[in-house]
């Protein structure tokens, strides 16, 4: 059973901010109904997933938005809040607008269904979205303090029967944060003047819904809503990806394989292999310790991700009996192979963008030391081949992470260390 959200328009109600704004609800019902299915949207921006609900015709977020920009802040500067209830932003941030628009009208720069820092898609949320669904019950099941088994408010308003899980992330006002755990504040994009925009509130003790207009640089959290069905369109995504993760399953069933490297008497390495067209390749990065060779950052933990990066001289003589550093030959056949694939990894050749490192002195506690400084982890990957190009130089084989796209390239053969794919003989 749905409760019925009470309007109100007593400023005094208005605890979170401490706002003196005029209250322009407007009390109409509504008979929306949700489809709360587990469903989530994808940000390519960062690849954060974000839940979604469909409310009537509507998608909207079924989460605030967690999308990093300049001046974003996480309630108490606290990253843990930031994962929970989303980030706070000014509204000229939420808008994308400069930021003069805070102490400025910037009405002509507003568009009907305004994107401002939302996915593409998305648009920031105006009142008569809001208008749609104030009736409902919206509040989450968790992350409100009145509904905690603690609480003094009725636990059963946060039954989050729309699926819209509302979360009270606060607000904040110059460096200082209130708030939390009491009120769910959301910028609208809608303009009141010059320094003041309409956001909608949602309180406990019971739900109460309001909306009314605040300074401009108040920090406050963002909902993004769209009009295309996202639901059917991300389902269908879903199940794309389903399919081709399923393809690629069955390929490593058909092609995949292991190989125990037992030169390591204590720590024999397994390795997964795959075969791709008529050679086999380890499916991991090469993690041997041998004459020059490091972990990442020096950090063990990157040796367990990415493998070991090695130079030349090491990389030629590191991969197992049986298994040899490629050539350039080698490599340039898997890159067409690769390059080809429309499927995000689909023959499980495993590639990650273990970076690569340089050796230089650095004065390190006052003194000069050897150091290790990396290059390049978590954005592309770098692989030895055995050919050389010119004397001082060796081919290296890269991967831009962001598309997947095999590329050959050259350096001088000592100037880096890189990561290293054995393929057998």
């Amino acid at each position: 059973m749905k409760t019925k959200l009470i309007l109100i328009s007593v400023l005094a109600l208005l605890l979170g901010c401490g706002s003196s704004k005029k209250n322009n609800a407007e009390p109409a019902k509504s008979n929306v109904v949700s489809t709360p299915l587990e469903i989530t949207f994808t940000d390519k921006r960062d690849g954060k997933a974000y839940k979604i609900v469909k409310i009537g015709e509507q998608t909207w977020m079924a989460e605030n938005l967690g999308y990093i920009v300049a001046g974003s802040k996480c309630y108490n500067n606290d990253q843990i809040n930031c994962a929970k209830y989303g980030r706070l932003y000014s509204w000229s941030m939420a808008m994308a607008l400069p930021p003069t628009c805070d102490a400025t009208s910037c009405s002509s720069q507003i568009q009907q269904k305004h994107q401002g820092i939302c996915p593409e898609g998305w648009y920031i949320s105006k009142t008569e979205d809001w208008n749609k669904i104030k009736d409902l019950q919206l509040m989450a099941k968790e992350g409100w303090d009145d509904c905690s088994p603690f609480g003094t408010g009725n636990p059963s308003l946060c039954g989050n029967s729309q699926g819209f899980s509302a979360m009270p992330g606060g607000s904040s006002y110059g460096g200082n944060f209130t708030s939390i755990g009491t009120h769910g504040y959301w910028w609208n994009a809608d303009e009141h003047d010059g320094t003041d925009a309409y956001r909608h509130q949602i309180t406990a003790r019971p739900q109460i819904a309001v909306k009314n207009y605040l300074s401009k640089d108040r920090l406050l959290s963002v909902r993004c809503v769209s009009e295309a069905d996202m639901m059917t369109k991300t389902k269908a995504e879903v199940e794309e990806k389903a399919k081709k993760i399923q393809k690629r399953e069955n390929y490593i069933k058909t092609n995949g394989g292991t190989f125990t490297d037992s030169r390591d008497k204590k720590n024999k390495k397994t390795y997964k292999t795959i075969k791709i067209g008529k050679q086999t390749w380890m499916a991991e990065n090469l993690n041997y310790i041998s004459g020059y060779s490091k972990c990442q950052i020096d950090k063990p933990s990157n040796c367990d991700k990415y493998g070991r990066l090695y130079d030349f001289e090491t990389a030629n003589n590191a991969c197992p009996k049986g298994w040899h550093l490629p050539t350039k030959d080698e490599w340039d056949v898997l890159h067409k192979i690769l390059n080809e694939d429309d499927d995000e990894d689909g023959f499980g050749f495993m590639a990650l963008p273990g970076g690569k490192a340089d050796d230089k002195f650095l004065i390190m506690h006052g003194k000069w030391q050897l150091v290790l400084v990396p290059e390049a982890i978590g954005k592309k990957g770098f692989w030895l081949t055995s050919t050389m190009h010119k004397d001082s130089s060796v081919y290296i084989s890269e991967m831009n992470y962001s598309d997947r796209k095999f590329s050959m390239d050259s350096e001088k053969k000592n100037k880096f260390a890189y990561s290293v794919r054995c393929v057998k003989n």
